[in-house]
Order: C-alpha cells, then sequence, then structure tokens
C-alpha cells in the first residue's frame, strides 16, 4: 500500500509540474491550480503572518514560511483532518522551528523524511502533490513521503 501511494504521489507532481513547471511557483499559479482541484476546500496560498487560524476537517492551504513583509522561500502544505493539522515540509524540517508566526500552533509534522533536494525549487508543486495524496488517503499517506 505504502509503495502505491508514494507513487501516486510521484505521478500527481509530474503532473503539477507539467502544469506549472518543475521550478519555483508563486502564490497565483498555486491558487488556480488549488482551487481548480479543491475547490473551496482550499482556502488559498498565504504567508507565515496571514493565514487561516480556524480550519475545519477537510480543508487546507498552502503556507510560506516567510511573512508578507519578507520575500517568500519556502512553501508548506497544510490540511485538517479528524481534528488534527497536518503540515507537509518537502524538506521534512520540524514546521514549528520554520516560522515564529505558527511556533505554538498543535501542527503534525506529517512527513519523516526529506522530499526536496536543496537543489530543487519546487516546494509549491511538491505541497500540491502532497494535498492531492493527503486529500485521497489522509493519515494513511503519514510517513510515507
Amino acid at each position: 500500500m505504502s509503495y502505491q501511494i508514494l507513487k501516486e504521489y510521484e505521478d500527481n507532481l509530474m503532473l503539477i509540474e507539467d502544469l506549472l513547471g518543475a521550478g519555483i511557483t508563486n502564490n497565483i499559479q498555486l491558487d488556480f491550480v488549488g482551487h481548480s482541484l479543491f475547490g473551496n476546500k482550499y482556502l488559498g496560498t498565504f504567508s507565515a503572518d496571514n493565514y487561516p487560524k480556524r480550519l475545519h476537517n477537510g480543508e487546507m492551504f498552502i503556507i510560506n514560511n516567510k511573512s508578507s513583509k519578507q520575500k517568500g522561500e519556502h512553501f508548506l502544505a497544510i490540511s485538517k483532518y479528524k481534528n488534527k493539522v497536518y503540515a507537509y515540509d518537502s524538506f521534512n524540517r520540524d514546521v514549528h522551528k520554520l516560522s515564529k508566526y505558527w511556533r505554538h500552533k498543535s501542527w503534525i509534522n506529517a512527513n519523516l523524511q526529506r522530499d526536496q533536494s536543496f537543489n530543487e525549487k519546487n516546494c509549491g508543486s511538491r505541497s500540491l502533490a502532497w494535498l492531492i495524496s493527503f486529500s485521497k488517503h489522509h493519515d494513511k499517506i503519514i510517513g510515507i513521503i
């Protein structure tokens, strides 16, 4: 099962990169694809200091680790399932240490390994691909990617 989920994630990433390219993305691109894929469940793409504080089950968004006053640096995916909020960082860092704006949040680190090399610039596409997989497999995906 885990191999199938990982393969599906990789296929989703290829599809997203076919749409957006394999490099840097911006909030407009991510919002367009996110809303196309998830409709109202996708709340948008936000800066670290300006994101939805309340999240209902099934809702999701992408967040940058920099504030609105800084140049964006790295995107992460956030989604709520069964009253738990999961945060996916393609570099597999502790999300609580990435921004002072969400240090206090009870977000759960969703992945247990790094998925992106440091020379890749596709964290936005990876965040969307993870949201697709998470929306289908929920807690079964935790620790696979």
